[in-house]
């Protein structure tokens, strides 16, 4: 709520600057906001971003899979309860 009736704000962020993880096989994962074992840190998000704050722990990313490709996301590992985690 705290941010709620802020001036609105945008920021590019450019595909260069985003972790990734890229296989020979055509995996593509890149890390928009939050974290992921083994990923540097994404772009810091808007100044009013609900992403922003570490507590929120979210996690924004794209993927893209080969013709039957698979890729497993990481066990969530932060301390919040997970009967409310939302994934989608």
């Amino acid at each position: 709520k705290r941010t709620k009736m802020v001036e609105p704000s945008f920021q590019m962020f450019w595909s260069e600057d985003l972790p990734k993880l890229e296989t020979a096989e055509g995996l593509e994962v890149a890390l928009i906001a939050g974290q992921l074992p083994s990923f540097a840190s994404p772009p810091s998000p808007p100044p009013d971003s609900y992403a922003l704050d570490a507590a929120s722990d979210v996690l924004v990313l794209t993927l893209k899979l080969p013709p039957k490709g698979t890729w497993t996301l990481p066990a969530y590992s932060g301390s919040r309860p997970t009967n409310n985690l939302n994934r989608n």
